[in-house]
């Protein structure tokens, strides 16, 4: 493996989405982007901290992602890899405390592990909070820059550090060495794309011209630049299962249904018949990327327009080449921008919310759980919507970059992975939760009406 090679390295293709976000969005210093991927996770066990500071060393000589620090942070950084961190544990006990004491100190800390600054030049670029609540009860809070780490890379990370506990504690062997490192990966990645032609032309002609005002009305109320609101929904039983019947006779996903369905939504709301919707994929193409820490996600944008004369089952169809044609072509951020924006060199940071419309995207499956045909994996929460309460602080820009805070703040859909519901995600300081709640109703009433009758027009539905 690479991970000892102390040699500068450029980012991967796969991470240079997130690095011209929180470019653009922090400018002078990344790390406090605070754009980080996080989980909080709570054991019934007592844990040792130094037996679980030796396993969080384990873990990391693992992953060379890791152990990666920057070495500039300009809009093209170099990192390296360095061949040893200290672990970057921190053991906060709370079991003097009362339960409402308790429950009000935890969620301040996971609070404040969610929005942690971190220190790109030193490193290392993730953090372990142990919270000891009681002897037997204790909660670990994870929290890791997504530069280095995307979703599937919690569960990558507390597989391994329960493996490597577990072998600290003479309960098991050592895990075998992992097959391949983010840095090799990296390299395929950079191979791949020297060898495949046309991408560029592609996007071009799918992407441009780039789109204008977003398709949901704005209202700004508030300074809050990084407000967080949610609105939960969920599908009836009968829905889902007609949904997965189209999906069959489409030969594609459900997923696929689903988006072709939000984006009439959107069209018939707007009037506008051509959006682009964008989503991500995984990333991980081979089996021996799916056990890699690293930020593989990749992002797609689909460009997809309404007839009202054609079937729902068509622009099923439409979707799904739409979603094939940009896997075939899949290339990375500043090959896409360099393809639809003449100037984005002059521009930089150009972040990749400039390339859609709307936002559509699956949530992150369990790693080796993904639930059955018809069972939820975990109990979702109920509908509704709810707005975060928010942190003192708050960031702020100069008035030319508000427009993108409020991209950035669109409704953006989440699908469950189990395809019966989803999260709309929003900036509540310029997108009123009224407007949310009737996007949500318009969406759940389309797809039962879609689903059950796929095969006619989808003009006399109303929507279009």
């Amino acid at each position: 493996m690479s991970s000892g090679a102390p040699t500068p390295l450029a980012l991967a293709p796969s991470q240079e989405t997130v690095w011209e976000f929180t470019k653009y969005f922090a400018p002078d210093d990344p790390g406090q982007a605070k754009f980080n991927v996080v989980q909080t996770v709570e054991l019934d066990v007592d844990l040792d901290s130094e037996v679980l500071a030796a396993a969080l060393a384990d873990v990391a000589a693992r992953h060379d992602s890791l152990r990666t620090r920057f070495l500039s942070t300009g809009c093209d950084p170099w990192v390296r890899v360095d061949p040893a961190v200290e672990p970057p544990l921190r053991v906060v006990d709370l079991r003097d405390l009362a339960g409402d004491e308790q429950e009000r100190d935890l969620a301040e800390l996971a609070f404040s592990e969610r929005y942690r600054d971190f220190d790109l030049l030193a490193g290392p670029l993730w953090q372990v909070t142990l919270v000891r609540l009681a002897a037997d009860r204790n909660i670990l809070l994870v929290c890791m820059f997504h530069v280095i780490a995307d979703g599937w890379s919690i569960s990558v990370f507390l597989d391994d550090l329960d493996a490597a506990y577990r072998t600290r504690s003479g309960l098991r062997p050592p895990q075998p060495p992992p097959v391949i490192g983010f840095q090799e990966v990296a390299e395929r990645q950079r191979r791949l794309r020297d060898r495949t032609n046309g991408r560029a032309a592609y996007w071009r002609a799918a992407l441009t011209p780039l789109p204008g005002p977003l398709p949901f009305p704005v209202e700004h109320r508030s300074t809050d630049l990084q407000g967080e609101g949610q609105y939960r929904f969920s599908l009836p039983p009968e829905v889902a299962d007609a949904v997965r019947a189209v999906a069959t006779t489409a030969r594609t996903t459900p997923f696929t249904v689903l988006l072709a369905a939000y984006h009439l939504v959107l069209a018939g709301r707007t009037g506008q018949r051509r959006l682009v919707l964008g989503s991500t994929t995984l990333g991980r193409d081979t089996p021996d990327s799916t056990g890699v820490i690293g930020q593989f996600t990749t992002n797609i944008y689909l460009p997809l327009s309404a007839d009202p004369g054609r079937s729902f089952l068509e622009h099923v169809a439409t979707a799904h080449r739409a979603n094939v044609d940009a896997l075939r072509h899949a290339a990375s951020f500043t090959e896409i921008a360099d393809a639809v924006n003449p100037t984005f060199r002059q521009q930089r940071p150009w972040p990749f919310i400039h390339l859609f419309d709307a936002w559509f995207q699956s949530a992150v499956p369990a790693r080796g759980a993904v639930p059955e045909e018809g069972e939820r994996a975990t109990a979702a929460p109920p509908d509704g919507g709810v707005e975060s309460v928010r942190p003192e602080w708050s960031p702020t820009a100069p008035p030319e970059r508000i427009p993108l805070w409020i991209r950035r703040g669109a409704p953006g859909v989440v699908i469950d992975a189990d395809r019966r519901g989803g999260v709309l995600l929003y900036n509540p300081s310029f997108f009123r939760q009224e407007m949310v709640a009737e996007l949500v109703g318009q969406y759940q009433s389309a797809v039962a009406t879609l689903a059950v009758a796929p095969t006619r027009p989808v003009g006399p539905t109303g929507l279009l």
